[in-house]
């Protein structure tokens, strides 16, 4: 997807959250992200501002990557569960997870560590959770 060429440890382990999250919306991620050099496209507000004709999901996915990058996607917690659809969120959950993960054990330990959806429990389980 993203080909950043001497990117800093820190922009690698963003690029690869980035795709974790974009993993089935590359587009977005192309129309966001300088293929080859960690940057933007296009100054954020511009980007925030040309997002005219996109669905309200691929709206909200913009903003989480604007705030991942710089703080600057405003995106809100309430819009990210209410616009995306599962899958969309479950994408950004494990990016976030991956985040969270790298930047508590750092990334000597991650290869030892499985990052993915966690296991659902079974419906009679769930029930009993919501009682």
């Amino acid at each position: 997807m993203l080909n950043w060429k001497d990117a800093s440890e820190e922009e690698h382990r963003l690029q690869i959250v980035l795709e974790l999250i974009f993993s089935n919306h590359s587009r977005l991620l192309h129309t966001l992200f300088d293929l080859e050099t960690p940057r933007l496209r296009k100054p954020s507000e511009v980007l925030l501002s040309e997002l005219t004709g996109y669905s309200s999901g691929e709206k909200v996915m913009v903003q989480v990557a604007l705030d991942l990058w710089d703080g600057s996607g405003n995106a809100l917690f309430r819009e990210v569960l209410h616009c995306l659809d599962p899958s969309k969120l479950e994408d950004i959950f494990i990016g976030l997870q991956y985040l969270k993960i790298i930047s508590t054990v750092g990334a000597h330990r991650l290869s030892t560590i499985k990052i993915g959806p966690p296991s659902r429990p079974s419906r009679a389980h769930q029930s009993e959770q919501i009682f």
